[in-house]
């Protein structure tokens, strides 16, 4: 016996689902993400800046894997190699891996951080643009978690999963973040 077939739209039981062409789209960066960016892009286009806010890049979470590998390399390169300059220090970093998230960073000053995109050289400025990019960056402190769980909702891959784990292992070692409890 020969079940009746329903027409298409009229109480099919499976939804229409368009074909995918490609890889899903990445989840949305986290709303720290874009201030992280510009906080470690402004030191390699500033290396000088590095050794006077060595305290800071240090103290400054990074969740995303990529961003904290590169501010490890920073306070490395600060350690190993002061007086820099720009072109050297981004040749460096990229000699260690760090090529396509410098791309990343260029890209972010230009289109965020319009105190620094200029290429002006006034670092009484850019030191007043590093400020309030770190008072921003702790008061979103609290926000990566949730962002992070909001990521692994829509994604549940590895990776997100991970970020998340990590982010949580960070609020449980250092209380909540950003002083929002």
């Amino acid at each position: 016996m020969r079940l009746p077939r329903a027409a298409p739209g009229r109480g099919s039981a499976i939804p229409f689902a368009p074909p995918q062409n490609g890889p899903a789209p990445p989840p949305p960066p986290s709303p720290g993400r874009r201030n992280r960016e510009i906080f470690l892009g402004l030191f390699v286009r500033y290396p000088a800046l590095i050794e006077p806010w060595v305290e800071e890049i240090a103290a400054t979470e990074f969740p995303e894997a990529e961003l904290d590998r590169l501010r490890r390399a920073i306070l490395e390169v600060a350690e190993s190699s002061s007086g820099l300059d720009a072109t050297s220090l981004e040749q460096h970093l990229a000699l260690c891996g760090h090529a396509q998230i410098i791309s990343t960073l260029a890209i972010t000053l230009s289109r965020h951080a319009g105190f620094a995109a200029g290429g002006g050289d006034d670092l009484e400025v850019i030191r007043q643009g590093l400020k309030e990019i770190l008072q921003l960056l702790n008061a979103q402190g609290r926000s990566d978690v949730d962002a992070a769980r909001e990521a692994f909702a829509v994604d549940p891959s590895a990776e997100n999963s991970q970020r998340l784990t990590a982010v949580k292992e960070r609020q449980f070692q250092d209380g909540p973040v950003g002083g929002v409890g």
